[in-house]
């Protein structure tokens, strides 16, 4: 043997060596195993096998630099060295080579290319949180799965801190009934080793019509059900027939934490029908589940999907609503403003309930709950006297509101010192279908509940409520202009104007800041409402428009909607306002007339959208021209 023939191995070479026999070993070993049950423990593995390859690493560093030292320490004078990894890089090569999921899918024939198992992600429906289902003992917990998720593993898991996390023992099946729960303790489960959201188990109580606190030290103003689930924030219990849920929310006021509820004694029960239209022939709530989760990015919301039984194509849910108690909201505690919230096409945009007695009186502080329907078809609600209140009915009022197009008025959208109650209900749900909405607890501020410091008068387009004859700085939000106004004999101030300073203000579809002069304590923030745009025009027909010498009569046909929510008026032909001719609405024919015009005259009829209790009337907008005969 030749020194040119002698070859130097080093120790990264004796490393690699130790490693590729170890990766041989190992893998024979796991060929003839089934280890999708280790698939939740990866990570324990992963660090497991990094111990050992460190180990084999500080033990190969400890020998001789290289084997063949007595034989050689050079390599012979004039050979061109073939470019080599450092010491660094050949380590870390091998070290990544190494892991658990290599050795689970390489192949013999490609074992210098190691491929990472992809575990399955996005497993965990429901927004990653386990439910709570109905029980008779304790909470039952499940989970969600999304579709195509095969042979799934289940480990469930609590902790008392939301850091340290251990399994329990047994729990090893999509539901998880725990019929002993603790207090406080959180919960988990692990699918095919992705960890789902965690939960909160809260109550223990005795729900005794009576506030009691939790093991944090919160006071529940009215527990109704033994156990709650929670984000730590809000809470949801659902009652052991699956017929009832109560919603409660965190509210802190004078120094106290409170979880405030927001029903009466009986809960928010629900309601089904095999009817698509039901009126009286429902039954307590027939479902599959009632699957419930909460929003990361606003943790005072809980979402809710009712998964409807076969056969059931209607649901409703309703209660004495009822806001905390005397000590977060006083005598609003029962006699709470409840109001719907439109969207710009009138469609309902939610239910709020503010302990206060209007919203416009209402401030950011004042507690609150908001309900959202997430499923807007075939909607209805009924807003009113508790004990008179109907599941699948409209409760007639002043209001109005548009569902799926069709404009509905004459029910009621608002209520005001009473004792009030609710319900919310959806028609031709496809037969086992679901219903999904949303509530909101806490302040009326962490909610989205719009709030005001003024009482708003849309009709008369006024703020009222303020001090008489006093002068007032209103600014807007998000401009830095600063409107110097004085309030009148009644103590209003209207919503477009000019000020003292001969500044023109709109004060619509803006919030703005009140503030009393030489008192900063006084100051109130205001949200009003912005102007409905859209207007439409009276068609140029023979058999809608009649015009006569002194007169003009219109027909409004009946299915013209949006028409029928309009007001007019008429005007002289260069727009201006014609003294005696007020604003006039359609009558239930849809007839509309002017008389008393002069002959051979060029009017204009301008329409807007007329105002209510919640929006003012829109801009006046030219929809019909004529010359008089």
């Amino acid at each position: 043997m030749t020194k040119e023939k002698l070859s130097k191995i080093d120790k990264i070479d004796l490393i690699k060596c130790f490693i590729k026999a170890l990766i041989k070993s190992a893998r024979r070993a796991i060929r003839q195993s089934n280890l999708r049950y280790l698939i939740p423990y990866r990570k324990i593995i992963r660090h497991a096998f990094g111990t050992l390859v460190i180990m084999v690493v500080i033990i190969s560093m400890a020998l001789p630099n290289s084997l063949a030292a007595d034989i050689d320490e050079t390599t012979t004078a004039g050979t061109n060295t073939p470019a080599v990894m450092s010491e660094e890089e050949a380590l870390e090569a091998s070290i990544r080579e190494f892991t658990v999921y290599g050795m689970y899918l390489k192949d013999e024939e490609t074992e210098s290319q190691a491929v990472e198992a992809t575990l399955p992600v996005g497993d965990i429906g429901n927004n990653g949180y386990p439910y709570a289902k109905k029980a008779e003992e304790g909470v039952t917990l499940s989970i969600k799965l999304n579709d195509g998720v095969a042979e799934p593993t289940y480990q469930w898991q609590y902790s008392d801190d939301k850091t340290q996390w251990s399994d329990i023992e047994g729990a090893t099946d999509q539901t998880f009934a725990n019929t002993s729960p603790k207090d406080g303790r959180w919960y988990r489960c692990v699918v095919n080793g992705q960890e789902s959201q965690p939960v909160q188990v809260v109550g223990q109580f005795k729900c005794e019509s009576a506030s009691e606190k939790d093991s944090q030290g919160r006071i529940w103003t009215n527990p109704l059900m033994k156990w709650y689930v929670s984000n730590g924030t809000v809470a949801y219990g659902i009652n052991a027939a699956g017929t009832v849920f109560d919603v409660v929310g965190l509210y802190s006021k004078s120094g106290n934490t409170y979880m405030i509820q927001t029903a009466y004694s009986d809960g928010w029960k629900m309601v089904t029908s095999a009817s698509d239209a039901p009126a009286v022939d429902y039954t307590a709530a027939q479902l599959d589940d009632l699957i419930c989760s909460f929003n990361e990015t606003n943790p005072y919301e809980i979402y809710l999907n009712a998964n409807l039984a076969a056969g059931q194509s209607a649901f409703a849910f309703g209660c004495d609503t009822m806001l905390g108690n005397d000590s977060t909201s006083r005598a609003h505690s029962d006699f709470a403003a409840l109001e719907v919230n439109k969207n710009q096409d009138n469609t309902v945009a939610n239910i709020a309930m503010v302990g206060a007695g209007s919203s416009s009186q209402a401030v950011g502080s004042n507690p609150a709950f908001m309900i959202t329907p997430i499923t807007s078809e075939e909607l209805e609600f009924w807003l009113g006297q508790y004990d008179a209140r109907q599941y699948f009915s409209f409760n007639s009022g002043t209001g109005n509101i548009t569902v799926d197009g069709e404009y509905i008025d004459n029910i009621t959208t608002k209520t005001q010192g009473i004792d009030a109650g609710m319900t919310m209900s959806w028609f031709n749900v496809s037969d086992g279908g679901d219903v999904s909405f949303k509530f909101a607890v806490g302040d009326a501020s962490s909610i989205g509940v719009a709030t005001n410091g003024g009482n708003l008068n849309y009709i008369a387009e006024l703020i009222e409520g303020l001090k008489q004859d006093t002068d007032y700085t209103v600014t807007i939000e998000g401009d830095e202009t600063a409107y110097s106004v004085k309030s009148n004999a009644l103590g209003h101030i209207t919503l477009t104007g000019v000020d003292t300073n001969g500044n023109y203000f709109d004060f619509t579809g803006k919030t703005i800041h009140i503030t009393k002069n030489g008192s900063e304590s006084e100051k109130s923030t205001v949200n009003v409402s912005s102007r409905p745009y859209n207007v439409q025009e009276i068609p140029d027909s023979d058999e809608v428009v009649s015009i006569g010498d002194t007169s003009i009569n219109v027909s409004i046909p009946l299915g013209s909607l949006q028409m029928f929510a309009q007001e007019y008026r008429i005007c002289d032909q260069d727009g201006k306002e014609i003294e005696g001719f007020g604003w006039t609405r359609i009558s239930g024919d849809g007839s509309l007339s002017f008389s008393g015009l002069q002959s051979g005259t060029t009017y204009i009829i301008k329409a807007r959208v007329f105002a209510n209790e919640t929006t003012p009337a829109s801009i006046g907008r030219i929809v019909y021209k004529f010359i008089t005969n």
